[in-house]
Order: C-alpha cells, then sequence, then structure tokens
C-alpha cells in the first residue's frame, strides 16, 4: 500500500508484527498502529503485534506494474525468530521474481540478517516462493476475494515464466547479491553503532544503508565504515514522532550529515521529530546510486 515514509513508495507486509530489541522501540510507531487496528485486517484483538505470517500478500509486488521502492515490512521485521525460515525464503523469491522493483529490508536484528545469508541460497528462495508458501498464498487469497484470485493467478504466471527465462539465460544460477535488494539496518544511538554497521557489512547486498531513526544520541560515525568500499552506502536520520516523542538533537544530526558529505555518502533526513521545523540546513533529502557489488 502507498506509505507516507518519504524515502519509499510503497509498503509491502507479508509479514507483521515485532518485539523489543532496544530503546529504540520504546515508541515504535507500527506496534502503536498494530493496536489501533486490533481485532481488524488481520490483526489480533488480544495480542495485535505478534508476529503474523500473511502468504496472501505474498502476490502483491506482481500486481503493481510500476516500477516503486518498496519498504519490506514496515509493520514489523522480516528477520524476527518467530518468522519461519519457509517463509522468508518465499519472500526473498518474490523479490528475485518481480525485479522490477527495488526493496527495501531493514531490521534491528543485523547478526541474525548476516547469519541468515550466510546460509542461505537464493535458488532455495526461489523454490521455497513456486511450491510450498505459493500454494498457502493462494488459499488465503481465495479467503479474501476474488481481486486477490487473479492476482495469484496473474503472479504464477509470471513467476514462471520469469522462472524459465532465468533458466535459460543462466540468471538462475546467481547468488547473492539480488542487484534490486537494499539492507539496512537501525542504529538510534552509540551503543548499537559498534557491532550493527559490522554486520550489514559482511551481509550481501547491492546497497547497504543504515536508519538512524529514532536517533536518540550521538554517533561516533567513523564506526559506519561512511565512504570505504565495505561500508553504507547511504544514511537516513529521523528524529522521534509521536505521543511522548524523545528530543533529537539538532547537532547530532548536523554531525551525521558533516561526516556523509565529507566521505561522500548520500545523505537523508527524514524529519527532525517532535512537530518541529526542519532548519533550512537539514533540508537534504538524497538517494544513493543503485551499485552492484562482486
Amino acid at each position: 500500500m502507498p506509505t507516507r515514509i518519504e524515502w519509499a513508495d510503497e509498503s509491502w507486509n507479508p509479514v507483521t508484527g515485532c518485539s523489543p530489541v532496544s530503546i529504540g522501540c520504546e515508541h515504535c510507531y507500527a506496534a502503536r498502529m498494530a493496536r489501533r487496528l486490533a481485532g481488524r485486517y488481520g490483526y489480533h484483538k488480544a495480542d495485535p503485534f505478534t508476529i503474523t505470517l500473511r502468504p496472501e500478500r505474498l502476490a502483491q509486488p506482481f500486481g503493481w506494474w510500476r516500477p516503486r521502492r518498496m519498504f519490506v515490512v514496515s509493520m514489523g521485521d522480516l528477520f524476527h525468530p518467530d518468522v519461519s525460515e519457509h517463509f522468508r525464503r518465499a519472500v526473498f523469491g518474490v523479490m528475485s521474481y518481480a525485479g522490477e522493483h527495488t526493496y527495501l529490508v531493514l531490521t534491528k536484528r543485523a547478526e541474525a540478517m548476516r547469519t541468515w545469508f550466510a546460509g542461505t541460497s537464493l535458488a532455495s528462495c526461489q523454490s521455497a516462493f513456486l511450491r510450498g508458501s505459493w500454494s498457502a498464498a493462494q488459499e488465503a487469497a481465495a479467503r479474501h476475494g476474488e481481486q486477490l484470485v487473479r492476482m495469484t493467478h496473474s503472479a504464477t504466471s509470471k513467476a514462471i515464466a520469469a522462472r524459465h527465462h532465468r533458466a535459460v539465460d543462466g540468471i538462475g544460477n546467481k547468488q547473492w547479491p539480488l542487484p534490486n535488494v537494499w539492507l539496512g539496518v537501525t542504529i538510534e544511538h552509540q551503543s548499537v553503532a559498534l557491532m550493527r554497521p559490522q554486520h550489514l557489512a559482511w551481509t550481501p547486498a547491492a546497497v547497504r544503508f543504515i536508519c538512524c531513526e529514532p536517533l536518540l544520541g550521538p554517533i561516533d560515525s567513523p564506526n559506519l565504515g561512511l565512504g570505504m568500499p565495505w561500508g553504507v552506502d547511504w544514511v537516513i536520520v529521523g528524529g522521534e514522532t509521536g505521543p511522548g516523542a524523545r528530543l533529537m538533537r539538532l547537532e547530532w544530526a548536523r554531525a551525521l550529515r558533516d561526516q556523509c558529505k565529507a566521505d561522500g555518502t548520500p545523505f537523508f533526513l527524514k524529519q527532525i521529530g517532535a512537530k518541529r521545523p526542519t532548519p533550512p540546513d537539514l533540508r537534504i533529502r538524497q538517494f544513493p546510486k543503485e551499485i552492484t557489488r562482486d
């Protein structure tokens, strides 16, 4: 569905739900939204933010014909331990076949993401999508109306055609990284800036990015690997919003902006939070060039 997140065109949520991992989770917007939707749209009434797999949504990227920059699992974390291995593979299988879109995957579980990529092949993800999980998607789509059924059948045909094309031209043997998948980690303060970027650096991605939102303290930017071949290709910064929002000091954002400029790393300031206007010198919204790593 269309998103108000400024650095994406669309959100795609085949998984919803999460659980806290750091102080950055205390005022989670996704948890707050899930509570508002409790008892509706598939959100559990008693525990709306529990991990929920939504196979009926696997087909959605095939129904969006215009190429889009897509935030994957904006309402949760794809690398949460309660997301089944088979379903996670199916999600990446969709990304490989619906290759006209750019997918942005953001997690706080950087080590889990690194470990998963090290032990998972692209072929196994494509197989998971085309076989077991796809049957579940068809069943779920049938329960949710004729429109999704049509989308499901269209996606099936397109995916099979894509698989044949890849088998013919040899792309089916390609491994990570997928050129249209950007991987990112959230870094809210210095204590998590020591390890999460290092795990990201060892994860195969066409573009690696960090999201400093909510930015809750100064970050020693050299730890992020800005300007390094193995490092970060894009930095997003944002202050916290919503009830009880914690203030982001402007000097924290400016320090990251200046380091990005010095190292040639694109910088994107989403908002400074707490309903404050953004100063003119921080009104910067840059995007990375798509990078294909060997």
